[in-house]
């Protein structure tokens, strides 16, 4: 065996061991509480978020600009349940992960894409909301199905495409965190992330604009 194999497999050891050393400082009891609260809120969003998709296309008096967001927000919580959830209950019940660096990668991915595509959806909702309330008279220019369209397509293009200089190793990278024992995005190896940079842009943005939103709502309703 060659110094490299040597080494990739050592890394591979001391990786596995520090994640089984992170999970074996919490308790048993705590771990199985967070897999079973994974597993209940899995069951309960696959469901949920499946009848209200089958809904919304069967019930047509429902249908309106925001439901189409709502549908969004829908479609990406439901991926989240069944692809996502599943090895997260897995790292709880197993005490670290033990899927692979494939998956290692894939996970975080879909991850965090999946929840910035539903901030972006929940803020479009809001942004809808708005304009609906304190900008009537040019409601019916901006929310047109092609319009409607675009910025749906731009929550799934923005979300999963910000993360793709981290996916292929150009600005960080998903693997193993070693300080979480799950896998997240990691620095490259010269020592850069993009998590504070996509945390900026997929959660503090997004929070920001819908909280704005809604106190100029509040604003105008009290006016």
């Amino acid at each position: 065996m060659n110094r490299t194999n040597f080494e990739r497999m050592n890394d591979a050891m001391v990786t596995n061991s520090t994640s089984i050393i992170v999970d074996a400082e919490l308790s048993r009891e705590l771990l199985t509480f967070a897999a079973v609260a994974t597993v209940l809120i899995m069951v309960a969003g696959i469901i949920g978020n499946l009848l209200t998709i089958l809904a919304l296309i069967r019930c047509p008096r429902i249908r309106n600009v925001a439901s189409a967001f709502i549908m969004s927000l829908c479609i990406a919580d439901f991926i989240f349940c069944i692809l996502v959830l599943p090895f997260s209950s897995s790292r709880f019940i197993h005490g670290g992960w033990i899927h692979g660096s494939l998956l290692c990668t894939l996970f975080p991915f879909l991850r965090y894409g999946n929840v910035g595509v539903s901030l972006l959806s929940i803020a479009m909702i809001t942004i809808n909301r708005y304009v609906m309330i304190a900008h009537y008279s040019v409601y019916s220019k901006i929310y047109k199905p092609c319009y409607i369209a675009v910025m749906i397509a731009f929550c799934w293009t923005l979300s999963y495409g910000m993360q793709l200089p981290t996916f292929f190793g150009i600005w960080g990278k998903f693997g193993q965190d070693l300080k979480l024992g799950t896998c997240s995005i990691v620095p490259d190896e010269s020592g850069r992330s993009a998590k504070t940079a996509l945390f900026i842009i997929a959660f503090l943005i997004p929070c920001i604009v819908i909280c704005c939103c809604y106190a100029r709502i509040f604003w105008v309703v009290r006016r």
